[in-house]
C-alpha cells in the first residue's frame, strides 16, 4: 500500500496582512479578510484530506504571528531530520520555536544550526528535491547562498543545486519552482538569473519540465501542492490543466486570494513531513 502523503498546516486563526515584508504584501496592508481566509484554507485542508492526505494541524498559534499559517517555511525535512528555518525577517524570527515543538511533537529530530549560526534559510519555501535529483535551493531574497554549502556537508549523499532569484515578487523557491513525483518540474524561468536558468535548462533537458508564462505565475501556479495525482494550486490556467492531464494529473484550483495578499499559496501553507 502506497503510504499516506502527510503535511503540517496551521490554521489562520490570527492571519492578517499586519505588516510589509514582500512585494505582495505591500499593497494589501489590513486588507485580508481573515473570516474569508479561514473559508479558504478549510477547501484547501478538506480537498487535501479527500485526496489522501493526512494533516497534522499546529495548535499553538499566537495572535501576534499572523504569517504562522505558512509552514512551507518551518523547515528543510530530510528523512527523519528537520533543519529548522532562520527566517530573514525579525517579523518571522519567534516562529521558529514554535514549528521546532511542533516537528518534535511528530517524531522529527530538529536541527538548529541555521538559527545557531545566524544564517537565513526559510525551510522548504527555498529548498525543493527534484524527484531522482538534486535538492534544489533558492537563494537572493530570503536565504543566504551559504545554506546550500551546509545542507551539503549534512546530507553528503545528497546533490544540492542552489538556483538565484532575482524577481522579488517571486521571493522564495517555492513560488516559481515545482517539482513533481513523476521527475518534471514546472517553473517560471523568468523568476531565475541567466546563470541559473541556463543550469536548470540543463539539468531538465531529459526530464521534461513545463514552463509557465509570467501571468501564470503571478497566479501562483508554481506554488502547488502534490497529493496522489492530484495538483492543487490557487488558479491553474486551461493550458496547464492539458499539459498536467497528459502526464496523468488533475490539476485542482482552489480559491486562496487572501493569501496571495501575504504572498503565499497552497505549498506555502503545507509542509510535507514524510
Amino acid at each position: 500500500m502506497t503510504p499516506r502523503a502527510r503535511f503540517l498546516m496551521c490554521e489562520p486563526r490570527h492571519f492578517a496582512v499586519s505588516y510589509d515584508i514582500n512585494p505582495w504584501m505591500s499593497a494589501h496592508i489590513g486588507a485580508a479578510s481573515n473570516t474569508l481566509a479561514r473559508q479558504q484554507w478549510d477547501a484547501l485542508a478538506t480537498a487535501m484530506a479527500a485526496a489522501g492526505a493526512d494533516l497534522v494541524v499546529m495548535e499553538n498559534q499566537p495572535a501576534e504571528l499572523p504569517d504562522l499559517v505558512f509552514t512551507a517555511n518551518a523547515a528543510c525535512i530530510h528523512g527523519s531530520r528537520a533543519y529548522l528555518s532562520c527566517f530573514a525577517k525579525p517579523q518571522r524570527t519567534p516562529e521558529q520555536a514554535l514549528y521546532q515543538a511542533a516537528l518534535q511533537a511528530v517524531g522529527l529530530k530538529t536541527d538548529t544550526r541555521f538559527i545557531d549560526h545566524h544564517i537565513p534559510f526559510e525551510g522548504a519555501g527555498d529548498a525543493l528535491q527534484i524527484e531522482g535529483g538534486p535538492l534544489v535551493t533558492g537563494w537572493g531574497f530570503r536565504s543566504n547562498p551559504k545554506a546550500a554549502r551546509i545542507l551539503a556537508e549534512c546530507e553528503k549523499e545528497l546533490a544540492i543545486f542552489p538556483a538565484q532569484l532575482i524577481d522579488p515578487r517571486f521571493y522564495h523557491l517555492d513560488t516559481c519552482f515545482c517539482p513533481l513525483t513523476d521527475g518534471s518540474v514546472i517553473w517560471y524561468p523568468g523568476a531565475f538569473s541567466d546563470a541559473t536558468r541556463h543550469d536548470i535548462h540543463i539539468a531538465l533537458e531529459l526530464r521534461g519540465s513545463i514552463e509557465v508564462t509570467e501571468t501564470e505565475a503571478r497566479d501562483f501556479c508554481c506554488n502547488a501542492v502534490e497529493v496522489g495525482n492530484t495538483l492543487f494550486a490557487n488558479h491553474w490556467s486551461d493550458r496547464l490543466i492539458s499539459l498536467l492531464a497528459a502526464r496523468g494529473y488533475d490539476a485542482l484550483s482552489v480559491d486562496l486570494s487572501e493569501f496571495m495578499k501575504a504572498g503565499g499559496a497552497a505549498k506555502c501553507l503545507t509542509l510535507r513531513l514524510d
